[in-house]
């Protein structure tokens, strides 16, 4: 199983310069296991990067 934290800033996204460390993306967490399936937890606002970044994958992404 692979887990991908795309964004762990709760409600309000605040991204800059100062949250570059860390990150300033809404809450996304990305769950793969070992047979190739996908669960979203929470696309928050970084969906549209989370959606780059999975151009290729055939199978289907859930999103809870």
């Amino acid at each position: 199983m692979e887990i991908t934290f795309y964004g762990v800033r709760g409600s309000i996204p605040t991204p800059g310069p100062e949250t570059i460390k860390y990150g300033g993306n809404t809450t996304s967490i990305l769950v793969e296991d070992q047979a190739g399936n996908f669960l979203n937890l929470d696309a928050g606002t970084v969906i549209r990067k989370l959606g780059i970044d999975t151009q290729g994958v055939k199978e289907e992404i859930y999103i809870l």
